[in-house]
């Protein structure tokens, strides 16, 4: 396993483990949500609108420059990469040798979205600065995980609950690894690092 996607809901994971393996594997690591934020920021500073308010300006140029970054990326013979996208993603989905969704219960991911939150305060790196904003953000996850928001992808193409991801994941069967519990992540780790 030399292409290992790794998909999920907020805090399940996904960056956590994408490094983890990337440093184990010696592998490139693509970060599906830090591109495609960096690219919103970009083309929402030249078209001078802002994306929190109104993103639908910008939105189909986003998807267009993400998208094509995604495939050289899935291009190369051997990577890591993680993500919520499922929109524009199908390079990765498709050339991935596994693709592992994280699938953790809504209290563990719920702790994890609050210590994120204030480790990046503290370090002063937050991506998402203000409580508030964290705590609509922690209420949306919660909800996610329960299946209470309506099913569908959003406006960035984030499945908006657990179940529409899982839906979204079975034409990946034969080579889909849903995770649960940590113990189940460890085993993981250990038979890509055996390389079965």
């Amino acid at each position: 396993m030399r292409r290992i996607h790794i998909t999920g809901g907020p805090g399940s994971g996904k960056t956590r483990l994408a490094a983890r393996l990337g440093r184990q594997l010696d592998l490139p690591v693509y970060d599906q949500d830090g591109e495609a934020l960096a690219v919103l920021a970009r083309l929402s500073a030249e078209a001078g609108v802002d994306y929190r308010i109104d993103p639908a300006p910008i939105m189909e140029q986003l998807h267009a420059e993400v998208t094509q970054k995604m495939e050289a990326f899935a291009a190369q013979e051997s990577w890591v990469s993680e993500g919520s996208s499922v929109v524009g993603a199908d390079a990765l989905f498709n050339c991935a040798d596994v693709v592992v969704m994280l699938d953790c219960a809504w209290q563990v991911a719920a702790s994890r979205i609050i210590l994120r939150h204030l480790k990046a305060d503290l370090a002063r790196d937050n991506r998402f600065p203000g409580w508030v904003r964290m705590y609509r953000f922690w209420r949306y996850s919660i909800r996610y995980y329960r299946g209470r928001n309506q099913p569908g992808l959003n406006d960035y193409g984030v499945p908006r609950n657990n179940y529409f991801l899982l839906d979204s994941m079975r034409q990946y069967e034969p080579k889909l690894v849903i995770c649960r519990t940590n113990r189940q992540i460890e085993a993981l780790e250990a038979m890509i690092a055996a390389g079965e």
